[in-house]
C-alpha cells in the first residue's frame, strides 16, 4: 500500500464519532477524491468496458465541493446501446468548464459500481483512456471515464464519499 492511500485509509478509520460534520471527515473527503484520481496512472485500475447490471441511478459527487457537491445520476445507454453510458446529473453543483471530466468508481474487490465522482479540472486524454460515456446536464457533457479502487481504503459509512443526497431535515 503506498503512503498515500495508507494516509487515507487512516483519515477514513479516524472518521467517527461527529460523522459528517467532523473535521476528519471534511479531509477525508477531500483526500479520497485525490487519490481516486491518481488511479487513472495505474493502468490495472482503469476499467476498459461498461460495467454491467448498472442500477437505476448512482450517487455522485462534486469532488472537493463538500455536501453541497452531492448529487444523483441517472444511468441509461447512449442511444440504446450497453456499450456507452449517458448518465445524466441530478445536483445543486455541476463543473463549469467543458474540460472537465467524470470518473465511474468501481470497487476492485467486489467489482460493485459505488457511484460517480466529477472533477472541475481538465481530464486525461479520450485517446489514451477508453470513454465509458458522458455525464450530463442539459447545459454541458463531460466525458466518462472509470477506475478500480480499494474502496474500504477510501470511504467510511459515517462519513461516506458517495451517497444517494438526503432530504433536509427541518431544523
Amino acid at each position: 500500500m503506498t503512503s498515500r492511500l495508507l494516509t487515507a485509509a487512516l483519515l477514513l478509520a479516524a472518521c467517527g464519532g461527529g460523522g459528517a460534520r467532523s473535521p476528519i471527515c471534511g479531509i477525508a473527503l477531500v483526500t479520497a477524491p485525490t487519490l481516486i484520481h491518481e488511479q487513472l496512472k495505474n493502468a490495472r485500475a482503469i476499467i476498459t468496458d461498461v460495467p454491467r447490471g448498472l442500477p437505476d441511478s448512482l450517487p455522485g459527487r462534486l469532488a472537493a465541493a463538500g455536501d453541497s457537491g452531492i448529487g444523483k445520476v441517472k444511468v441509461s445507454y447512449a442511444e440504446g446501446r450497453k456499450s456507452a453510458l449517458a448518465l445524466g446529473w441530478e445536483g445543486a453543483l455541476f463543473p463549469r468548464h467543458k474540460d472537465a471530466f467524470a470518473l465511474l468508481v468501481v470497487d476492485d474487490t467486489s467489482n460493485r459500481v459505488e457511484g460517480v465522482l466529477l472533477y472541475d479540472v481538465p481530464g486525461p486524454d479520450s485517446v489514451v483512456y477508453p470513454l465509458l460515456g458522458h455525464v450530463s446536464t442539459s447545459e454541458l457533457s463531460l466525458p466518462l471515464y472509470g477506475v478500480t479502487v480499494d474502496w474500504a481504503g477510501m470511504s467510511n459509512p459515517r462519513c461516506p464519499l458517495l451517497a444517494f443526497p438526503t432530504a433536509k431535515q427541518p431544523s
